[in-house]
């Protein structure tokens, strides 16, 4: 898209790390390369996702687990 920019970031965490609650102000695309993570945004229910999985979370929603 014109005008729009895509970074790219691999995060590694810890097996049983869990952030703390958080909002991004942009879109942000989450691409599951190895072992599995769970996530949770807003007040859905919370979801496991594994190896090869993806997710879109929308600009100011409520990431409330990972």
């Amino acid at each position: 898209m014109p005008g729009h920019t895509l970074t790219t970031v691999t995060v590694d965490r810890a097996p049983v790390h869990l952030a703390s609650v958080h909002t991004h102000d942009t879109f942000v695309y989450v691409y599951v390369l190895e072992e599995g993570v769970q996530s949770q945004l807003g007040n859905a229910k919370p979801i496991k996702y594994s190896a090869g999985d993806s997710w879109i979370e929308h600009p100011g929603v409520s990431h409330t687990l990972t």
